[in-house]
């Protein structure tokens, strides 16, 4: 399947035709299609992430709620659509586009350079481990951490401007990208100029993160099932002899017997 996706994006993108020299996009669509279909019935994953692909924009719209913003974070690299090639001369960018209810089309916004942006990311994480590694946490590291987080706001957040309402009622779905996959945006810290103290993010919004925004269609065909009891499970032995945690699974024991 990915040798036949492959070849289909030789085809398509660099004007080239497949290996045998026999294959065109239109031939290869209904093999990669049988293909899908014959592993999505043997891998439940596969087949949920299939479906979600037939997913437009009018569909993930839908399905949040009022008081949800959709922002997905893309990492690219800028194409000259009529040569159709990538100019690797160019740097790569970040963008995200915005998706609310009640907006017709998403809103697209750049920001800038993805040098620039992932510059400040590791400066942050490095900051924050050494501060962590050298148990070095006092008002005056958190001050000067948050400058670093008030920097990466106003790169990320600061950009959209009224579409990310920072008055506590708003529930942002986030799809990162790139290096935005390690740094919370929980940790981001609110620039505002009328306040002295430190806001972060997370005191504003509620933040849910998805691999892409298509994931917000299951909500709307997620059925709650009734609640059972909590299973807590505490102070786990790792050390445990293999028989003894098999005789634990086969007489369904609720604690552990004495280890001899």
């Amino acid at each position: 399947l990915c040798q036949l996706r492959q070849e289909f994006q030789e085809v398509t993108f660099a004007g080239r035709r497949g290996h045998a020299e026999t294959h065109t996009a239109a031939e290869l669509e209904p093999v990669i299609e049988a293909a899908e279909q014959v592993l999505a019935k043997e891998n439940l994953a596969f087949a949920e992430d299939l479906k979600l692909r037939n997913v437009d924009g009018r569909a993930v719209q839908a399905a949040l709620a009022p008081d949800q913003t959709l922002l997905e974070f893309i990492k690219y690299t800028p194409v000259d659509f009529y040569s159709r090639s990538v100019d690797s001369s160019l740097p790569e960018r970040y963008a995200c586009f915005v998706v609310v209810r009640n907006q017709p089309l998403p809103t697209a916004v750049d920001l800038g350079e993805a040098a620039v942006l992932e510059t400040k990311i590791r400066e942050y994480r490095e900051r924050l481990n050494a501060q962590v590694a050298a148990r070095d946490i006092t008002p005056k590291t958190e001050t000067e951490l948050a400058e670093l987080g008030r920097t990466l706001f106003d790169l990320v957040l600061a950009p959209l401007g009224r579409a990310v309402p920072l008055d506590g009622s708003c529930r942002l779905i986030v799809s990162p990208d790139g290096l935005l996959h390690f740094i919370p945006l929980e940790v981001l810290v609110v620039s505002d100029k009328t306040r002295r103290d430190i806001r972060y993010l997370g005191e504003c919004c509620t933040i849910t993160y998805v691999n892409s925004g298509r994931e917000c269609v299951n909500w709307l065909n997620h059925t709650k099932a009734p609640a059972n009891a909590p299973v807590v499970i505490g102070d786990p032995d790792f050390g445990l002899p293999a028989e003894m945690a098999l005789a634990v699974v086969q007489n369904g024991a609720s604690t552990l017997p004495s280890a001899p």
